[in-house]
Parts: structure tokens; C-alpha cells; sequence
């Protein structure tokens, strides 16, 4: 089991950049996402990946982070097959919602599957197509979407068990912070783990919701291990979170500053 920090990490700007893309190519001091999109999206060529939607346009200093399988899509245990995406209630509608605030959303997601040798990127991005032509159908879509095949128990190359990138490691939350330009304590994060939760604290966060989809039921007895500064609470689903938590969001939606 991993320890939550008893601070944030306080990643800097080269931080962000070196420390998650390494030697891969950047283009005026920033990694160039848009690069990556008419290929397999795998910016490191093995076990990151990123698309870069909308916010190509929208950047700005707050964005909603989420988790995908158990927050967005329901859990069915290792998501390999597009025809198996089913968006759990109300979910569209929420981040529907939030692109209306024009405030980006930004699903962050491990798949240690990728790892594990259970599916391909190739089977992940056709999910993920699947995924966001589901919630184009609700007049919704995701701004950037990170995604980290990095795991402990993998196989070859991506046999790494403390992947910057692999949460509870804030690597993906503060590789969008570079990209979009965003101040993380305005963000806020929803998960069904502890992990993600704790992602968004040791990015810089200032809180976040644990749903009770997914895994959530069972992490909810763990959620006092999260620092106290970091206010995390307890919702049944992504919609009722973004319900509750409407006037955080509006502080930082564009022209309210």
C-alpha cells in the first residue's frame, strides 16, 4: 500500500516537462500534443499516451480532472472492447455541463492492462473512440485525455511500478498543467480510487470527490488517510459531484475572474 505525502509536490515547469517526457520532443519549451494525434498518441513511443481535443483552444486556469473506467464509463474490468462502453447516468450530461463553463476536462487514467499484456494501445484508442463518440452524442467531449501503460507487474519496458505518470503519481495532472496552462489549486479532481484523489493533492490540488461507482464503495473507508487540507467528499456519482461542488467550478469558468 503507498503512503500519502504529508505535502504536495511543488512541480515546477521544467519538472513538468523533463521529468515526465524526458528526451521526447518538445517544441517551443512545451511537448508538442498536437504532434501525436493523427498517430497512435503515445508520446513517449511505449507507455504514455495523450490526445489533445478542444483545448487546443480552450486553456485557461482551472480544469476538471477525471478519472475514466468507474467515473465516466462503468467498470467492467479491464476495458478492451469498444462495443463494452457504457457511460454510467448522468455523466455526459455533468461534463456537458463543464464544457459549457468553458472550462476544460481532462480524464487522466491508469491502464496497467497495457502492461499486463490483457490489451494493446491499439485496443485502448478504439475504446477511447467509442468513449468520446458516446459523448458527442450528448453535446459533451474531453479537452485532453492521458492515459499511463506503466505497471509493476508488466511486462518488458513497461514493468515500472513508480511511473511518474502512474497515479498516485501527479506526472499526467502536471503534464496538463504545462499544456493548458493551468493553476491546479483552482482544479479539481474526481475519482473512484484513493489513488486518483491522491494524484490530484500531490499535484497541488485543493480538492476533490470520491464516487461511489466503480471502485468507489470499497475506497471509502480509506478516504481519511487524504491529508486534511485537501477537502475530498463522498458523492454517489460524477454528476452529483459536479452538482455539489458548481460554485468551486464557477469561481474559475471563464469571464468570472
Amino acid at each position: 500500500m503507498y503512503q500519502v505525502l504529508s505535502h504536495p509536490m511543488k512541480g515546477t515547469r521544467d519538472v513538468g516537462s523533463q521529468l515526465f517526457f524526458g528526451d521526447v520532443k518538445k517544441k517551443r519549451g512545451q511537448f508538442d500534443f498536437e504532434e501525436y494525434n493523427s498517430a497512435m498518441g503515445l508520446i513517449d513511443g511505449l507507455g504514455c499516451w495523450a490526445r489533445l481535443g478542444n483545448a487546443s483552444t480552450v486553456r485557461g486556469a482551472s480544469a476538471l480532472f477525471l478519472d475514466r473506467d468507474g467515473v465516466i464509463v462503468q467498470e467492467v474490468g479491464y476495458l478492451a472492447r469498444p462495443e463494452n462502453v457504457q457511460l454510467i447516468e448522468g455523466a455526459a450530461s455533468a461534463i456537458a455541463h463543464v464544457n459549457a463553463l468553458g472550462i476544460p476536462v481532462v480524464a487522466v487514467s491508469n491502464q496497467s492492462g497495457i502492461a499486463r499484456g490483457l490489451y494493446t494501445w491499439s485496443d485502448f484508442q478504439a475504446v477511447q473512440d467509442a468513449l468520446e463518440q458516446e459523448l458527442a452524442r450528448h453535446s459533451a467531449h474531453l479537452d485532453l485525455v492521458l492515459a499511463c501503460g506503466y505497471y509493476g507487474v508488466g511486462h518488458g519496458k513497461l514493468n515500472i511500478a513508480d511511473h511518474a505518470w502512474r497515479k498516485p503519481r501527479p506526472g499526467m495532472l502536471l503534464a496538463a498543467r504545462d499544456q493548458l496552462k493551468l493553476d491546479l489549486e483552482t482544479c479539481f479532481i474526481v475519482g473512484d480510487r484513493i489513488s486518483d484523489l491522491e494524484a490530484g493533492y500531490r499535484a497541488g490540488l485543493r480538492r476533490g470527490s470520491l464516487v461511489r461507482t466503480g471502485y468507489g464503495s470499497e475506497a471509502e473507508t480509506r478516504l481519511a488517510e487524504l491529508p486534511s487540507r485537501f477537502f475530498a467528499s463522498t458523492v454517489n456519482s460524477l454528476a452529483e459531484a459536479i452538482e455539489q461542488n458548481s460554485a468551486f467550478l464557477l469561481q474559475s469558468a471563464p469571464g468570472v475572474r
